[in-house]
């Protein structure tokens, strides 16, 4: 998550975000799903994809509707970092209240 705070401040570059997001995805899945098997799942089901997306050349982007231009990309991210702040959220109040309904 520390790499897309960086994109969406400009800190980092959009295309080798759109690389190297998902790769660093891959190699953190299993503890991220030990932790957060919510944010996990969601991360890895609209990440790989939304980075894909991406497409920095206008030229390439004509006739393809699907590819995204910087603009569209962190439009897609921003409302994305919603979905999983809530789901984050969720996860965080169900633990708390869970461990408070089995400890008293």
């Amino acid at each position: 998550m520390e790499m897309m705070k960086k994109f969406l401040d400009g800190k980092f570059d959009p295309y080798d975000f759109s690389f190297d997001f998902p790769e660093c995805l891959a190699s953190l899945t299993p503890k991220l799903e030990k932790e957060n098997r919510a944010l996990s799942e969601l991360l890895n089901e609209d990440m790989p994809e939304i980075c894909a997306d991406y497409e920095p050349e206008p030229v390439v982007r004509e006739g393809q509707p699907g590819l995204l231009d910087i603009s569209k990309f962190k439009k897609k991210l921003l409302r994305f970092t919603a979905r999983s702040i809530r789901s984050t959220f969720r996860h965080i109040v169900w633990k708390c209240f869970y461990i408070r309904w089995c400890y008293f």
